[in-house]
């Protein structure tokens, strides 16, 4: 993984205004809540999971944990000139297909191994029906080259704010009615890794998939009410 360009000094201040504009951003226009917080271990490696219902879902991550995260997005993206300027500066690194693919969990081991803590959609895609789908086996590895806590995090709202079939998303403003576009995020406790991987891999995701179904579902809770 190519060090960044700009230093530690310029890119540690820089990931907080982005992280100060897209809290305003999201709490003025999406109603955005979020619960959890002292779930996310203070230092050291942690793989952060959670369920991708939409294409905002990793800043509404961001939002939710109070560390600064390392992120992973397609290489096609650094194409453009100005996100392939931009993106290294935020913590976001290229994979030729983020999820299970070699390069992003070489990606994500080079992250967790330097101390950092790394997102990922461990369903490997964004919903197509709102639901979460099985996880693939690409978290059970990571967290056998590379023990961490696994903190789930659930996200609700997603799916009716932003789904992948939609151009732009639908907004819900904080200062007017609710409307399906408001969202929410809980983070849940971190799981026992070590106690997970003494379990057969489809029990081991099967306890991940129902943490993060389980704060998704608190997250729907805490989301602002709408109709």
């Amino acid at each position: 993984m190519p060090a960044p360009a700009w230093p530690d000094w310029f890119l540690r201040p820089w990931y907080r205004l982005n992280h100060a504009f897209i809290f305003a951003s999201g709490t003025l226009g999406f109603s955005f809540r979020f619960e959890g917080v002292r779930h996310m271990p203070r230092r050291g490696p942690v793989l952060v999971v959670a369920n991708h219902q939409c294409f905002l879902d990793s800043v509404l991550v961001g939002l939710a944990v109070t560390r600064t995260l390392h992120y992973l997005a397609r290489k096609s993206l650094f194409d453009n000139p100005v996100l392939g300027a931009f993106l290294p500066t935020v913590n976001v690194h290229p994979v030729d297909n983020a999820g299970a693919a070699t390069g992003g969990i070489k990606a994500v081991l080079e992250v967790l191994k330097a101390g950092h803590p790394v997102l990922l959609f461990p369903e490997g895609e964004r919903t197509w029906t709102g639901k979460m789908q099985p996880l693939k086996a690409g978290v059970h590895l990571l967290a056998k080259r590379a023990p961490a806590p696994i903190l789930p995090v659930g996200i609700a709202g997603g799916f009716e704010a932003f789904p992948r079939t939609a151009k732009l998303p639908t907004l819900s403003p904080l200062f007017m009615p609710a409307t399906r576009g408001a969202l929410a995020a809980s983070v849940g406790e971190p799981l026992d890794t070590e106690r997970l991987l003494k379990l057969p891999r489809e029990e081991f995701l099967q306890v991940v998939f129902d943490a993060i179904q389980a704060a998704r579902h608190r997250a729907e809770r805490l989301r602002r009410k709408w109709g």
